[in-house]
């Protein structure tokens, strides 16, 4: 069962999303209203709507009956609330940030012309296309993500173990940042891009259509001429690739226009309540403390769940003190 709603945008400017398992589709809205779509086995459902003087966020839940989340650590989460398969979100023309947040489900977000988008995903792929933003950020545990048809000036794209794509860029002068523990990483440019690149693969393949120019240890350029992007790219160990499109007549994505940027608080960027980070944060020590994951592994699952460096430095440091502590200590593993 599909039922509808409709919010008036007044003032709002900034748009949250987030949902347990259930599966996003974000869209341009044909009218000046957001238009949200919940598919729902609940007749009496209504999302959890927080409205600001200009920004609104959505809170939708998926309870027991729903799909089983594919990660270990994450089985027991969100078993409350009401079952939600699916979401969709028309977005009007007058929202410029755009942040969305899933544990588990599938995020399709197209044809959008932002300021911002900024996406947290635990598992579950990610499809971005035909979207213009003047910054992307992108942060993922397991799911691949593949972005195409778009562009940005300030891209950052980080992922644990799934596969991070970016197809059909346009060359200009941007940031572009892209990490990842084991997943590969692929930039595929429409032109040839004057690059100054940062490459850091400890055991993957580094492949390039373009000659590097080596300026230092891990630093090169693509040309003698001056650079227009700066380009970092590191895994442990997965392949790094940066292709060109062959092809005189190959078009990139439109050129973002030039617009103010705004730090925010990392829980905002989330858009997830406090009671599902501390169960993340619980699921995530926990099998740090039985040795299921290494101490290295567990900081980067904590980065992807938003903690900054010096919180993660101190929640580790607590959780190791404490072991230490103990009579009777397990051996430390490798990540299942």
């Amino acid at each position: 069962m599909v039922i509808s709603y409709e919010y008036d945008v007044k003032e709002i400017e900034k748009l949250s999303a987030s949902t347990a398992s259930a599966d996003m589709i974000v869209y341009p809205s044909n009218t000046s209203k957001i238009v949200v779509e919940v598919d729902t086995d609940e007749k009496d459902y209504e999302p959890v709507v927080e409205e600001g003087t200009r920004s609104i966020t959505f809170k939708f839940q998926k309870g027991p009956k729903g799909t089983v989340i594919d990660v270990p650590f994450l089985n027991e989460l969100f078993r409350r609330g009401p079952r939600v398969d699916s979401v969709k979100i028309g977005v009007p023309q007058k929202i410029l940030q755009v942040t969305l947040a899933t544990a588990s489900g599938e995020i399709d977000v197209r044809d959008l012309d932002l300021d911002s988008l900024k996406i947290t995903q635990v598992s579950g792929d990610m499809n971005i296309s035909s979207v213009l933003s003047s910054d992307i950020s992108i942060n993922s545990v397991s799911g691949d993500c593949n972005i195409r048809d778009s562009n940005y000036r300030d891209g950052a794209f980080k992922t644990v173990s799934g596969d991070m794509i970016v197809r059909n860029l346009t060359p200009m002068a941007r940031k572009t940042k892209l990490s990842s523990v084991s997943g590969d990483l692929t930039l595929e440019y429409a032109g040839k891009p004057r690059l100054d690149i940062s490459i850091s693969a400890v055991s993957g393949e580094v492949v390039s259509d373009l000659p590097l120019i080596k300026k230092e240890k891990r630093h090169y350029v693509t040309s003698e001429e001056a650079p227009e992007e700066f380009l970092s790219m590191s895994t442990v160990s997965g392949d790094v690739s940066i292709k060109v499109k062959s092809g005189a007549e190959t078009r990139g994505a439109a050129i973002p226009r030039q617009r103010k940027q705004q730090e925010e608080d990392v829980r905002d960027k989330l858009g997830l309540d406090e009671e599902i980070f501390d169960e993340e944060t619980r699921k995530v020590l926990k099998m740090l403390k039985e040795g299921k994951l290494t101490e290295e592994y567990a900081k980067q699952m904590l980065e992807m769940i938003g903690y900054s460096q010096e919180e993660i430095d101190q929640i580790v440091m607590r959780e190791v003190d404490e072991q230490d502590r103990k009579p009777e200590n397990g051996s430390g593993g490798d990540a299942q």
